[in-house]
């Protein structure tokens, strides 16, 4: 792990490396309620471009496989609990990773928030899911707009997902807690998963620019990578990040 520099923002007793372990996931037996899933027809589906920023490759090896945001995808039924108590951030995470393993496309690894240190992924896409009640807003792209003027800043809330290709750089920027939930203690966290199958995750970040020939086999190894069969939520071939996903 030499060269990484993260600056932790979860949990103090959670560090870097058990953060990246799979954690152990919910059985069916605990799962007291199923999400709906929005209607394809009214799912608001925001698909970005982002160019090459430094070692960052972003969008640019593969242009048919842009970052997609699934605004509100997922929602839990208003009579999921008794008493209509509002769904807990657990009971919702446990929802949530019951939902992917069912469809099958990928396999949830990890509850967690995002590290505010820039970082891309050279062995996998990415699938995330906000589960906390909490909001937080992104960045994509290897750095802040302030920065690097092409970068994607979005504000996230519970349900949206998130695909995140291989190479796009991500960060947290800061969360967005009311002030009961700071004052519990909660904050921002999302299921993280990844094709089955697929090579463990990688952390890429700005520390590596100096190794061309890391920076390069990190490259060349992302335009191999092939896309999801299937849409990760919805299970379908009929959806944006598959029919903007052209080869």
């Amino acid at each position: 792990m030499q060269g990484w520099l993260f600056k932790e923002v979860g949990p103090p007793n959670i560090s870097i490396l058990e953060a990246q372990e799979p954690i152990a996931t919910t059985s069916d037996s605990t799962i007291k309620m199923k999400l709906h899933l929005i209607r394809l027809a009214d799912l608001d589906s925001k698909h970005f471009h982002i160019p090459a920023y430094k070692s960052f490759p972003n969008t640019s090896l593969r242009p048919t496989h842009p970052l997609f945001v699934y605004r509100s995808a997922f929602h839990a039924p208003s009579s999921s609990t008794s008493l209509n108590k509002a769904v807990s951030s657990s009971e919702f995470a446990s929802a949530v990773e019951q939902h992917l393993r069912d469809v099958g496309v990928v396999k949830p690894a990890w509850r967690y928030t995002m590290y505010s240190q820039h970082h891309y992924h050279s062995t996998t896409d990415e699938v995330l899911v906000v589960t906390s009640l909490t909001g937080a807003r992104l960045c994509f792209g290897g750095a802040g707009r302030e920065t690097f003027k092409d970068a994607v800043e979005v504000d996230v809330a519970q349900g949206d997902v998130i695909i995140v290709p291989a190479g796009v750089g991500h960060a947290l920027l800061h969360e967005q807690l009311t002030p009961l939930e700071e004052q519990e203690g909660q904050g921002f966290q999302m299921v993280g998963s990844y094709p089955v199958g697929a090579t463990n995750w990688d952390m890429c970040t700005s520390g590596d620019a100096g190794d061309e020939a890391l920076v390069a086999d990190r490259w060349k190894r992302i335009q191999g990578l092939t896309w999801f069969p299937k849409d990760p939520a919805y299970g379908s071939a009929v959806t944006p990040a598959m029919e903007e996903c052209t080869p």
